[in-house]
């Protein structure tokens, strides 16, 4: 459940970064992932509690997920670059999912 709890916060940012690749707004869609990615990190490195405790895999796994659905939309080699420097820097822990 904590799983889907999860999802279910990220689906209205999922659903923005959609409609910025949709509409060819390739910096704002690369920027806006960055904010998810971040996001996820920092949920995982921070949170504490029992509901945490529930969804232990669930945000690596959304953070590989995020990453994977934005690169098939932005082909541009420097973005992808860029957010391989981004998630070495800000997210280091999990720069294998880059």
């Amino acid at each position: 459940m904590a799983g889907i709890m999860i999802e279910e916060v990220l689906t209205p940012h999922q659903d923005q970064l959609k409609r910025y690749s949709q509409m060819g707004m390739d910096q704002e869609a690369k920027e806006y992932c960055k904010g998810i990615l971040k996001g996820l990190y920092e949920y995982d490195r921070n949170s504490s509690g029992p509901f945490s405790e529930y969804a232990q895999d669930v945000p690596a796994e959304m953070f590989g997920w995020i990453l994977d659905e934005w690169k098939k939309t932005n082909t541009k080699k420097a973005h992808h670059a860029e957010m391989r420097e981004f998630i070495k820097k800000e997210c280091s822990e999990w720069s294998k999912y880059k």
